[in-house]
Parts: structure tokens; C-alpha cells; sequence
């Protein structure tokens, strides 16, 4: 079985990426897997073709796209995902693995006439994140219009949690199957051996992931400038908001913030080592997602803030200690839950138990392994 995995997201160390090579790495463990390609956008304006053993890697150059107009956006959106999916039929593929938040990778789905093996892995169910006005609920319309069609044409379907299961079944009458998203074994592995840390009297404060709308990151402006005499606050990663809110912080003369950028992941443990609270958050319309970065958080011996709405990720990061969750757009409630958690002590037994329930739950290995058994199941009675 030759599987090609379609991402509109390059291989870059982030949420996707992480979810797509632990996909590749248990296929290709699997005896009845001949090999693997993945499709992905380049990071770096190139394109390259990478083979090792039976992994293939085909990295696309595509143009960057304007995300501030959303029809400019649609159209580069579209020809990209025709573009990647072109590239993936050339591989000659027995099954087409498209993982996406991507609306758009879904559109040659629908319209391919040839019958390909579809495996559909669903990030998001952004069809959801769109409310409020009337021009909001008609793209809402459209994407979930693209989202029923594109499941109805795919043979097995794949969600990272029940939310997102009730809410794909809602729409399209399918059931999905949940792989939950997690930590891999390698990066717990890793991160484990990360050691308890003293807090001193300034607090270092890190974000570590994207620095998007959907984040609301102005908040550890505002958290800066309060405490500035008491607090680092280092946010590491890159995204649209990242020039906006280095804007924000230079007009109110902060420095005690550090925008570190995009680094690579083999440093991310650098940063965390350093850390004392390890902050995330997620916008209140993004309630059925579940910020993957948490559970690196939790596998590092570190105290987590975290501003959640209520959905999913609170009922996952909820029964984790060292953790406090605060109402995400509540600044008196984040300023209220960071006093609480700077002056708690986060003691080794509280760090193996959190550690305990990654290894036990949220392994991604263990959930992909039980897809896979599916997916090859729903293949053989495909032939």
C-alpha cells in the first residue's frame, strides 16, 4: 500500500507538521505500508524532492499568501491546494491522506473525477469559528458546505477530539474517528528530562507557538507593563500579529519582553529550561480546539497559565496540576490566576503526575496506531 499525505501546512515543527510525521512514522512501521510521500508548501521559497528509505518528501514552493483579504487569500488558497494535490496524484497513491485546517485542500476532493481512497484528517472544524455578521455566516455557509461534500466523497474521516466528532456527524451525518492530538513519545521523551527550577523573585514568563489573531496575545502586553518590575515575558514564535505587537510593546517603552521569533524546535527546551510559567491561550470562537503546545507544557515540569474558553481544551488541561485556567478576554481573571500561580510551589510529585497522565492519554503514537488498523481495514473492503 503506497500512501501519499497532503498538507497545506509546510514541515516545519508546528502543530501540523507534528500530527503529519508521527502519521508517516507509524505507517511506514506498518508491513503491509510500501512507502510514504508527503506533499507539504515550502517554508523557504525552494523546492525539493528528499527520499530516505521508503519516506519521500516533496517540498512545493508556493507563493505567500495575503491572509488580510479574504478573496485575494481564497483564490491563492485554491490554486495551491490544485497545486498540491496534482503533485500527490503523480506519486500514484493507493490511499490520499489530506490533513487539514485548510478549507480549500478540500476542493479537488470534491471535484477529482478519478476515485481515489480518501482518508480525511479534520484539525478543525472551522466552519464553526465564523459568527456574528451576515458576510461571517455566509462564509460559514460556504465552508461547511465544502466540508459535507468533501466528507461524503471521503472513505474514513479523522477529528483530534469529541467535540469535533459531534460537530462533523452534526454536519454530515458521517461518524469520525478521534485521534487525539498530544505529544509524541520522542518530544515527551525529551522534554521529561527537563528539571524542577527555583523561581527567583522576577518571574520569567514564556508563550511559546503562534503569534496569530486567534491567540490574543495583547494581554502579555498589559501583563508587562504591570508588573514590570517583576516579570520577563518572552514570546517565541512568529505569525500575523507578531509586528503589531512589537509595535505595541516599543510605544509603551517595555523591557521586560522579549520577542524571540521563530526558532527551531531542538531550542524549544532551551527556553522552557529557563522558564518558570509557561503561559498559552485561545480565542473564545476556537472552542473545540485544543492547543497542542499545553502538553509539551505539562511534559516539561513547568507551571502553566493558560486562557481558555470553555470546550474542550479546559476539559482536557483542567485535571493537570500546576496548571491554572482563567475565562480567555478576562485580563482582572489572568492578573488574578498569575498571582495565584507565581506563588505556588510546583513540587516533583505534582510533575510526575502530570507526566503520568501524557504517557497514559495523550501519546500520539498510541492513538494513531489504532487509526491506522481502521484506515487499512476500510482500504481492503475499498479494493
Amino acid at each position: 500500500m503506497k500512501v501519499t499525505i497532503v498538507s497545506s501546512f509546510p514541515m516545519d515543527g508546528k502543530a501540523t507538521s507534528n500530527r503529519v510525521k508521527v502519521f508517516a512514522e507509524q505507517l511506514l512501521l506498518d508491513s503491509h505500508v510500501n512507502s510514504v510521500t508527503i506533499v507539504y508548501p515550502s517554508s523557504d521559497d525552494r523546492n525539493f524532492i528528499a527520499e530516505y528509505h521508503n519516506l519521500k518528501l516533496i517540498d512545493i514552493n508556493l507563493n505567500k499568501i495575503n491572509k488580510k483579504n479574504y478573496f485575494i487569500r481564497a483564490y491563492h488558497e485554491l490554486s495551491h491546494a490544485f497545486e498540491l494535490f496534482n503533485n500527490a496524484k503523480k506519486t500514484n497513491p493507493d490511499v490520499i491522506l489530506v490533513t487539514v485546517p485548510s478549507v480549500l485542500l478540500l476542493m479537488p476532493i470534491i471535484l477529482s473525477k478519478k476515485s481515489y481512497f480518501i482518508a480525511l484528517d479534520i484539525r478543525d472544524t472551522v466552519w464553526n469559528y465564523f459568527s456574528g455578521n451576515i458576510f461571517n455566516m455566509f462564509i460559514s455557509k460556504i465552508l461547511s458546505v465544502i466540508f459535507k461534500h468533501a466528507i461524503k466523497k471521503s472513505n474514513i474521516i479523522s477529528v483530534t477530539n469529541s467535540k469535533e466528532k459531534e460537530q462533523v456527524e452534526k454536519l454530515s451525518g458521517v461518524e469520525p474517528i478521534i485521534i487525539s492530538n498530544g505529544i509524541s513519545l520522542e518530544t515527551f521523551n525529551s522534554l521529561k528530562k527537563i528539571e524542577l527550577k527555583k523561581q527567583l523573585n522576577k518571574v520569567n514568563l514564556t508563550y511559546i507557538g503562534n503569534v496569530g489573531i486567534a491567540q490574543e496575545l495583547e494581554c502579555l502586553i498589559e501583563l508587562a507593563d504591570d508588573y514590570r518590575d517583576s516579570i520577563v515575558v518572552n514570546i517565541i514564535g512568529d505569525g500575523a500579529r507578531l509586528k503589531y505587537l512589537n509595535s505595541l510593546s516599543r510605544k509603551r517603552n517595555l523591557r521586560n519582553i522579549n520577542f524571540i521569533g521563530k526558532i527551531s524546535p531542538l531550542l524549544i527546551s532551551d527556553h522552557i529550561e529557563k522558564s518558570d510559567i509557561l503561559f498559552a491561550q485561545i480565542g473564545k470562537k476556537f472552542s473545540s480546539a485544543v492547543p497542542t503546545k499545553i502538553f509539551e507544557y505539562l511534559a516539561s515540569s513547568r507551571k502553566a497559565l493558560l486562557g481558555l474558553p470553555d470546550g474542550q481544551a479546559k476539559e482536557i488541561f483542567k485535571d493537570f496540576y500546576g496548571v491554572k485556567i482563567f475565562p480567555v478576554g478576562d485580563y482582572n481573571e489572568l492578573k488574578r490566576n498569575y498571582e495565584i500561580i507565581k506563588d505556588l510551589t510546583f513540587v516533583s510529585e505534582m510533575a510526575k503526575k502530570n507526566k503520568s497522565i501524557l504517557i497514559n492519554k495523550f501519546i500520539r503514537e498510541d492513538s494513531v496506531k489504532n487509526y491506522l488498523h481502521l484506515l487499512k481495514d476500510s482500504f481492503n473492503h475499498h479494493l
